[in-house]
């Protein structure tokens, strides 16, 4: 038998190690009962007492960064890696909380992870969920290449995504959206205008303001259920639920006949604000169209949509 010098046997090791690595998929099942519509995964970490914690993670597809719940710090041992720096998280409404940034190990699924999260003493989510740990943003889904995956309830490794726009039900670049506004949109269109959307997997409810509402001459399917909610600016406010539909700008159209697809939504509708945010501005100056709402996980779920953070696409199948 011909032996193999060092070196080479070093090489060899290291492609059987790839070769497993590339045949490793991520995934991690959707937690909790039917009736929740969050996507709640579930996660461990290493405990103080050396035991393993097991709690839940939110994937908010409307947070980019990711936030830890203070209420989970007493329980963690001493391998948290506080930095010592602090960052400025926005709020929706640009309002800004000062955080800790904390490097986090945890194991989610069938794989253990390291990232930066952040700690802030106001972001406490015990009204939430009693067990959940933290908040996963979208800028930690790409860059692990991670799918949201609503069809199969499963968070996972992204895969190849062929054929062309025209075979999807949805098909839509998320480029457009992470690009101008640093998170996922979507594009309404009615009576010839365009409205933006938060693609927003951490919304229980689809949102949108009676201005919008009128403006584009959508009609509501009002339940005549009225209530309040605590609003963007800290700031309790007036909303009407109903079910209204949504034309969804999709790739897959042309120019002179544009895709359009057509959803019918449950949807809480704010009275009190005309945009849920307005005024926006990039960087380089281009004024941006307001923000007129958010498309809830309920939704997502309800139509299977997927959402591809590696190849910043979000579909659903026909």
């Amino acid at each position: 038998m011909r032996r193999i010098p060092f070196i080479y046997k070093g090489l060899l090791q290291f492609i059987q190690n790839y070769s497993k690595m590339k045949e490793k998929t991520f995934e991690a099942k959707f937690c909790g009962d039917s009736n929740v519509k969050f996507p709640f995964v579930l996660t461990t970490f290493k405990g103080k007492d050396g035991g393993v914690n097991i709690g839940v993670m939110m994937i908010d597809t409307g947070s980019v960064s990711c936030i830890l719940n203070k209420s989970v710090l007493p329980f963690v041992d001493d391998s948290i890696v506080k930095t010592g720096k602090t960052q400025k998280i926005c709020s929706m409404n640009s309002e800004e909380n000062i955080c800790q940034e904390v490097e986090f190990e945890f194991g989610m699924g069938n794989d253990v992870f390291s990232d930066t999260f952040y700690v802030n003493d106001t972001l406490d989510f015990e009204e939430h969920a009693d067990s959940l740990v933290g908040i996963i943003g979208w800028k930690f889904l790409m860059k692990h290449g991670l799918t949201l995956d609503y069809s199969a309830k499963t968070l996972r490794s992204s895969s190849e995504v062929g054929g062309n726009a025209s075979d999807y039900e949805f098909f839509y670049p998320m480029q457009f959206g992470i690009d101008k506004y640093n998170i996922p949109m979507v594009k309404l269109v009615n009576n010839g205008n365009e409205y933006v959307m938060v693609v927003d997997s951490g919304a229980n409810m689809t949102l949108v303001t009676k201005h919008v509402v009128d403006e584009a001459g959508i009609s509501v399917e009002s339940t005549d259920e009225k209530g309040y909610m605590v609003g963007f600016s800290g700031k309790e406010v007036e909303i009407t639920a109903g079910k209204i539909n949504l034309n969804i700008l999709s790739l897959g159209g042309t120019a002179d006949k544009p895709k359009i697809c057509n959803y019918q939504d449950s949807v809480q509708v704010i009275n009190q604000y005309k945009y849920i945010v307005d005024h926006i501005m990039t960087p380089q100056g281009e004024i941006l169209l307001p923000i007129s709402g958010l498309l809830s996980s309920g939704f997502m779920q309800e139509h299977k949509w997927i959402l591809d953070f590696s190849h910043k696409v979000m579909y659903s199948r026909k």
